[in-house]
Order: structure tokens, then C-alpha cells, then sequence
């Protein structure tokens, strides 16, 4: 024989006609399970398996309503136990957000050519000129340094 023709061949029809026809008689064809019940069968494993869909991404949905309450929770507590700094509490934060770095002593920097038209406030050191040393004092604020280093 053929392999080809040896692939599409009923199994039953290699081992000898006699053989087949006894094992058919003994163990029935493989597709004798009736098209209703089969069909029966598959409706009822459909319906179960839906419902195992829809279970699952229920749980991812709870799952993702818990984290956000969670989430949101937590930013809401963190605001809350850290109010806003003011611009009047931190004197040398020249850019208003509520710390003193480097951004102030390089924005301070930058206004110090038109120094004329700057207020008062902005003389840190007290002696009645805004110039390089208020810089410096602020950046020595931004890295945590003494007044006393500084002057």
C-alpha cells in the first residue's frame, strides 16, 4: 500500500476486513454518540464556559474598583496631612512651590540684571541691595547650609 492512501484509510481497514467488523460490533463506530445529545452536550459546556468568562472579569473589575479606591484614598490622606505651604511661610522660595532649591537661586539669579524692580523681600541678608550674596544665600538654604557659612 500507499502511505498517502495508508493516512486516509479507515484504521479498521488495515487490520483485515474480519477484524474491523468484529471490533466495530464490539466497541461501536467512534461517532456514535446521537447529533442531539452531542449537540446538547456542546450548548451545555458553551453556556458554563460563558459564565466562567463573565466570573473572571468580574473579579478583574472588582479588583481594579479596589485599587483605585485604595489609590485614591491615599493620595487623598497625603494631601490632606500636608497642607500647601504658603509663599509667606518659606521666605526664600522665589518660585512659590513650597520649598527652597535650587530653582529659586537660579530664578533670583537671573533677575538680578534688572535688580532695580525688585522688592524688597528678596533682600535675604538684609543689607539693602539684592545682589549675588542673596543668591548665594539661597542656594546655601537649598543645600541645607548655615547662614553663617554663608556670610
Amino acid at each position: 500500500m500507499d502511505k498517502k492512501t495508508d493516512k486516509k484509510q479507515d484504521p479498521s481497514e488495515r487490520v483485515g476486513d474480519q477484524l474491523g467488523r468484529d471490533l466495530k460490533r464490539l466497541f461501536g463506530s467512534p461517532n456514535s454518540m446521537p447529533r442531539a445529545l452531542d449537540v446538547r452536550l456542546m450548548a451545555q459546556f458553551r453556556r458554563s464556559q460563558t459564565r466562567r468568562i463573565r466570573l473572571r472579569w468580574a473579579r478583574y473589575a472588582a479588583a481594579a474598583i479596589v485599587l483605585l479606591v485604595v489609590g485614591l484614598s491615599v493620595v487623598r490622606n497625603h494631601s490632606s496631612s500636608n497642607p500647601q505651604v504658603t509663599a509667606a511661610a518659606i521666605p526664600m522660595d522665589i518660585n512659590q512651590d513650597g520649598t527652597v532649591n535650587i530653582l529659586d537661586a537660579m530664578r533670583l539669579a537671573q533677575q538680578l540684571p534688572t535688580a532695580q524692580g525688585l522688592s524688597s523681600q528678596w533682600d535675604f541678608n538684609g543689607d539693602g541691595m539684592i545682589d549675588r550674596r542673596d543668591v548665594d544665600l539661597v542656594a546655601y538654604r537649598a543645600v541645607r547650609l548655615s547662614a553663617q557659612e554663608v556670610l
